[in-house]
């Protein structure tokens, strides 16, 4: 079974993926040695992009990179650069083989390029290269085209070396990759490759599966460095074949450089398994579905898988954001018109004790340095505090407001006996985690206006403190205060994101130009949330202002003179 397996090894091509390909040609160098030293059969050095006008090093390879890597190594492994096919690729664009220096070519193709894509590389083939078609997405495809896949296997099978499935999301499973095999095998002894992807923690099992089933060669990349849920550690399965076939390889040098070089790197990129991962695996779809809707923090993981589990199964492999915005808003209003709307006696009567005046207490910086102000105006006027998602005043909340269901998971029980709380209209409260239903009020949705006018970035508002000042007027509050909604600015750190880093790494993190461009996407969502909240208020005879120093000037209001 193993006599006649083979070893690719994609660190540097699928690492790049996790730092954008910033490897050094001594790092080249020392992995390669070790590949070799091994045992193993191939490195993959990264791309081969003869269309590309500029490139870095390892996402344009040339001869001269090559050779230095190489350098004296004799019956070293061999090289692997991978192509990623485009209809403007012909074979007249790349060199010969003994002209260039890279031993296999790898095509990677989608499902609609996949006869296209083995054509080129029979054609490269035909150059002098070793090559292998990698079809992405292999759990995507369907019965049929899963044999028509391997009737285009069977076609050039004479040309092409091997013929790769790619567990693109990492959401195969070793009994639907044994039907995958045995349907492919039913029609052509092609020779098989496998590339793993580990979000579901399934590399080594479904590897194993592949090897079962007569699959030749297996990519793997040390410490399991690669895109989504990272792949096999290539180190892993070296440890198991000195158990089964001691002879063939050797994962010690490999161990030792994952020490030296991949340990810190792994302190510097973070790969591999999260919820992120774990629910692209488990829904076989694009990994920035449930990243983009995570990142934002106010959707729970519950959430995040139940509203991409609602995506058409045959579209979760190309990442849409309009359609993961869509998917995410109807999820909620089907979810909102499920669930009873409901204020309570207490809450009902705080409008009534308060005159029809709130605060808002968000969770800005400002709520801290404007404490003693803050409570002065609490104290002259009346008015009812109602916190978001647990920033509590001390000695003084009325209520808590929570706008996502991750920070009522975090924070439902911190509030005491007696705290009121308030749901927006789509948060849940599952069995066991809530307190006497005579506390919790939920708002309905039209409090969030699904008129055509009104049209929030997010079809429905993402800000919690946005959310809070909505649900207050739908409430009955015809003054609305809010302190602490102050926005996001560079080089601030925000409790917000890092409620527990201040480590160098973290605050480098978030003075990085992709924090800043995160952060201005959000005021700039924010800013216009706050515009449709301003209008929808004007119809109830309401209105709100931000109390505290704020980015958001136009609904700034000096009530203290601290804030001047």
């Amino acid at each position: 079974m193993f006599e006649n397996l083979k070893i690719l090894d994609c660190t540097i091509r699928d690492g790049g993926y996790i730092n954008n390909w910033n490897f050094s040609v001594d790092f080249g160098k020392a992995l390669y040695w070790a590949v070799s030293s091994s045992g193993c059969e191939y490195v993959e050095l990264g791309f081969c992009s003869p269309l590309a006008d500029k490139a870095s090093l390892f996402r344009n390879c040339d001869s001269k990179l090559i050779n230095d890597i190489r350098g004296s190594f004799k019956n070293g492994a061999r090289v692997s650069l991978l192509v990623d096919f485009s209809k403007e690729l012909i074979a007249g664009l790349f060199p010969r083989q003994g002209d260039f220096g890279a031993d296999i070519l790898r095509i990677v193709t989608r499902k609609a390029d996949a006869e296209r894509g083995a054509e080129l590389a029979a054609q490269l083939a035909g150059k002098g290269y070793e090559t292998s078609v990698n079809f992405m997405g292999i759990s995507n495809y369907t019965p049929s085209e899963m044999n028509a896949l391997a009737c285009l296997m069977e076609k050039y099978k004479k040309q092409v070396t091997y013929f790769y499935l790619a567990d693109s999301f990492g959401s195969l499973i070793p009994s639907k990759l044994r039907d995958i095999l045995k349907t492919i095998r039913s029609q052509t002894d092609a020779p098989l490759g496998f590339h793993p992807h580990n979000n579901l923690q399934l590399a080594f099992a479904n590897t194993l599966e592949a090897i079962q089933g007569g699959v030749s060669i297996i990519d793997g990349s040390v410490n399991g460095m690669g895109r989504g849920g990272g792949n096999l550690p290539i180190e892993t399965l070296l440890l198991y074949l000195g158990q089964v076939s001691p002879t063939r390889y050797n994962a010690l040098p490999l161990l030792d450089f994952a020490e030296i070089y991949m340990e810190p790197l792994k302190k510097q990129y973070k790969w591999g398994n999260s919820v992120a991962q774990v629910v692209s695996g488990a829904l076989n779809c694009h990994p920035h579905y449930a990243g983009e809707m995570l990142k934002l923090k106010i959707y729970s993981a519950k959430e995040v898988f139940l509203a991409l589990s609602k995506i058409p199964f045959d579209e979760r492999a190309e990442f849409n954001r309009e359609k993961n915005i869509n998917v995410a808003f109807q999820y909620k209003i089907e979810k909102a018109k499920k669930l009873m709307p409901v204020t309570t006696t207490k809450v009902r009567g705080l409008v009534g004790s308060s005159q029809g005046k709130v605060l808002i207490a968000c969770g800005g910086g400002t709520l801290g340095t404007s404490m003693d102000s803050i409570r002065r105006f609490v104290d002259e006027t009346k008015c009812a505090v109602v916190c978001v998602n647990n920033n509590f005043l001390p000695e003084r909340t009325d209520a808590v407001f929570f706008g996502s269901a991750r920070r009522l998971r975090q924070n439902y029980q911190k509030g005491g006996a007696g705290v009121q709380v308030i749901l927006n209209p789509y948060i849940e409260i599952d069995e066991g985690e809530g307190g006497p239903q005579d506390t919790i009020s939920r708002i309905p949705i039209d409090a969030f206006s699904l008129n055509k006018e009104y049209v929030f970035p997010h079809k429905l508002p993402t800000n919690s403190g946005v959310q809070a000042i909505l649900s207050m007027a739908a409430i009955g509050f015809k003054e609305i205060y809010v302190a602490g909604m102050d926005g996001f600015s560079p080089n601030e750190r925000n409790l917000f994101y890092y409620p527990n880093s201040d480590s160098p790494e973290k605050k480098a993190e978030d003075e990085s130009d992709e924090k800043r461009q995160e952060f201005e996407t959000l005021n700039q969502m924010t800013h216009k949330e706050l515009e449709t909240a301003r209008v929808i208020l004007a119809e109830k005879s309401a209105a709100f202002w931000i109390i505290t120093p704020t980015i958001f000037q136009k609904h700034h209001r000096v009530v203290w003179e601290a804030t001047t």
